[in-house]
């Protein structure tokens, strides 16, 4: 495909999915009941005939739709068990990178090149035909101890007191966190851990993101996105599905609303940065683990 082209469909998708969230957010359908409709025993939208569970702004963009089944795949992909799609239905936009391989003419060598583009999926409810059974896991919060050690092995000095409010502090590198029990469930407290541990991987000894601005303006509500969606990241990491907005972030909707119009990268940018975030955190479980196998 011509650069060209590509960077026309990444362009309509950029566009089409700041339209959707705008959509949402004017309308009022993600507020503290979450960015989306879950899928608390589901293992998230996925490719049935890939087995890939669909990261980042993909899993994202997908929760948002509301089918009953959150089993996704491309036209060739149903094809492959002789399902139809149905009349009249329509694909969904995702992004995907791909590499091309190349020799370099000046100097002969290989060249390697990353490059974004868009593919469509259509969910099981849009195809005709038998569908694969799809898998459930268990309840996560079977796994809580995991989910302790997956926040120790980040590494990340944190204060548990009594507060009434959960904030990160560059100054001390350090997050302070209210009790457990001052939560209404797991889902909350783990959401909101994650959230304040996305602000801390910005930190210059990490990802050096930048910090800035003051409550109410672009570059603060940027980096607020930035932890809330790191946070809805791991937190389909580690299996919960049925993301939400912490409560007191609804103050930032109205910053977001007006970036979001203003510029149609942004809830791309600011998935890109969270999307490097998550990844940190899940990097330490694994120098976490090749430390204790060394010893």
């Amino acid at each position: 495909m011509k650069t060209s082209k590509r960077k026309e469909n990444l362009e309509n998708f950029y566009q089409t999915t700041t339209d959707k969230i705008i959509a949402r957010l004017e309308n009022g359908s993600i507020d503290s009941n979450g960015w989306s409709k879950g899928w608390m025993q589901h293992k998230g939208c996925y490719n049935f005939d890939t087995g890939t569970v669909y990261k980042g702004m993909n899993q994202f963009v997908l929760s948002m739709l509301d089918y009953e089944i959150p089993m996704y795949s491309t036209y060739n992909g149903w094809k492959k068990i002789d399902c139809k799609i149905k009349k009249g239905q329509h694909g969904h936009q995702i992004q995907v990178f791909s590499i091309n391989k190349k020799e370099d003419k000046k100097t002969g060598l290989e060249k390697t090149t990353f490059y974004a583009d868009v593919k469509y999926v259509f969910n099981a409810a849009q195809v005709d035909g038998e569908i694969p059974e799809y898998e459930t896991f268990t309840n996560p919060e079977s796994s809580i101890d995991e989910i302790e050690k997956f926040a120790e092995n980040c590494n990340i000095h944190t204060i548990f007191k009594f507060s009434n409010s959960a904030y990160y502090s560059a100054t001390m590198n350090a997050v302070t966190m209210p009790k457990y029990e001052q939560f209404k469930g797991n889902q909350e407290y783990y959401g909101t851990l994650f959230h304040e541990y996305g602000h801390a991987t910005g930190h210059e000894k990490r990802l050096g993101r930048k910090f800035g601005g003051s409550f109410g303006d672009s570059e603060y509500a940027f980096e607020e996105l930035v932890a809330e969606l790191t946070s809805v990241f791991v937190m389909q990491h580690l299996g919960f599905y049925d993301t939400a907005i912490r409560e007191d972030h609804l103050q930032y909707l109205a910053s977001w609303l007006q970036a979001l119009k203003n510029d149609n990268q942004f809830i791309i940018k600011a998935s890109s940065k969270a999307m490097k975030a998550a990844d940190w955190l899940i990097n330490q479980q694994i120098k976490k683990n090749k430390t204790i196998s060394s010893q």
